[in-house]
């Protein structure tokens, strides 16, 4: 019975989370708002210029499910100049966005930093399952700005995951009662 039980712990923590990394942000697709000095290959997007209340397309690429990976973003990327303003990164349906918010004053200065996003209200009518562009709504606070994206990563355990830790806890228990009632 010991061996059953610490097998089916192992086999909890075993079982990935799953997790979907946008890394390609197009290329040469910026739709630049009013700023300047923006560049983008298909592994990175970069921007420097002021905060000054616009907005940029990052780009299009070819769709992607989020279907239930949709409540939290991490956005990974590297921050040159020190801002502290807030932002929104808008996912594009094709024909709707979808608001997270964040803050650039998250990103440490200088290093790759991964910061969670907030799900705004949710769009009616936007499609989780066919997410094909990103969007970034500056906080228009006139500061300049220096930021690469590296990626956009959702991380949600898969329903598998939790029937696996309810049979582990319910094994554990069975486990724990047979050794009760024998002592």
């Amino acid at each position: 019975m010991n061996k059953l039980f610490i097998a089916s712990i192992v086999t909890v923590f075993a079982i990935p989370a799953h997790a979907l990394m946008i890394t390609d942000f197009g290329t040469g697709q910026f739709a630049d708002g009013g700023s300047s000095g923006f560049t983008q290959t298909s592994a990175t997007a970069s921007f420097s210029g002021l905060d000054n209340g616009t907005s940029f397309f990052l780009g299009s690429f070819a769709p992607v499910n989020l279907t239930g990976l949709s409540s939290s973003l991490v956005l990974t990327g590297t921050q040159s100049t020190s801002n502290n303003s807030l932002f929104v990164l808008q996912l594009y349906d094709g024909v709707n966005f979808q608001d997270y918010n964040g803050n650039w004053g998250s990103f440490i200065t200088g290093n790759s930093t991964s910061v969670a996003l907030s799900i705004g209200s949710i769009t009616s009518g936007f499609n989780f399952s066919q997410v094909q562009g990103l969007n970034i709504l500056f906080g228009g606070t006139g500061n300049a700005i220096t930021m690469t994206f590296d990626s956009l990563t959702t991380v949600i355990p898969e329903p598998t995951t939790y029937a696996t830790l309810f049979g582990a806890a319910s094994l554990g228990l069975v486990v724990w009662r047979k050794r009760r009632k024998s002592v």
